[in-house]
């Protein structure tokens, strides 16, 4: 019988992402009937995603956990959990993350960015370099994760001075897709070897925001042990975004500690 659900919720589903890249309000009713008919855990998300964008995020988180309760899948307990650790509610986010691993891994492999996530944020020094290591020797991660896995490394490379190893990593990036987080590993190991030129050029290829951009300036800085560079950056930083501030200032102590 679930195979009949599936299709019949079919229709529903083409109907809401259709009218979802419109922005029409009829896609989440539509999506919603879809999840009901199929029962299909990413369908459940997408239609959160949905009303989030609708209705709002509190909308979105109330209706997670109400499914939570009623019709538990992986894909909402991860959805929940990563909403859940935005809004700092850190040990909410990681009952949430228990539950989705108990049910199995969800498809699209949410779970894993949502345990890096959660090391990053409340583990110990370290922890979420440590878990990233792991996760690299994994040959299932999906795209996302496997991004944001490699990123963390390159940049644990970058900022413990293993400057060889970072090269490898960020050229490795680049060799699979654009990457401007390896782009702006380059521009410092450039600075750093007094090549303004090829420096200009990975700097331009680092499509990113400005405070982006910035930011990962702050960390290449720190990276090459140009302190004062860095700290004139953070300057700037603190106009554009003081989140990203902060987060470059506890690194920027740290290696100012260290030297």
């Amino acid at each position: 019988m679930q195979w009949i659900g599936k299709l019949l919720s079919l229709p529903f589903l083409w109907l809401g992402q259709l009218t979802g890249m419109l922005k029409l309000p009829l896609s989440v009713p539509l999506l919603r009937t879809a999840w009901l008919l199929g029962g299909d855990g990413q369908v459940a998300r997408t239609t959160l995603l949905a009303i989030h964008h609708r209705d709002g995020l509190h909308a979105a988180r109330v209706q997670a956990a109400r499914w939570m309760e009623t019709s538990p899948r992986a894909e909402i307990a991860v959805f929940a959990g990563l909403m859940a650790l935005g809004a700092g509610e850190v040990e909410l986010a990681e009952g949430f993350l228990a539950r989705g691993q108990g049910m199995g891994k969800d498809r699209d492999g949410l779970l894993e960015l949502l345990e890096f996530g959660l090391a990053g944020q409340c583990g110990a020094t370290g922890s979420a370099t440590q878990l990233a290591r792991r996760m690299e020797q994994q040959r299932d991660l999906p795209p996302v994760v496997s991004r944001v896995i490699l990123n963390q490394l390159l940049w644990d490379a970058m900022l413990d001075g293993r400057h060889d190893e970072a090269r490898r990593r960020a050229e490795h990036l680049l060799e699979v897709e654009d990457m401007p987080q390896a782009e702006m590993a380059l521009w410092a190991l450039a600075k750093l070897h007094g090549d303004q030129r090829r420096a200009d050029k990975h700097l331009q290829r680092a499509k990113l925001a400005s405070p982006q951009k910035v930011y990962f300036q702050v960390l290449g800085n720190l990276a090459i042990r140009a302190h004062a560079d860095a700290r004139e950056l953070l300057s700037q930083l603190h106009s554009l975004d003081a989140t990203l501030a902060r987060n470059a200032e506890d690194f920027l102590q740290g290696k100012e500690s260290l030297a």
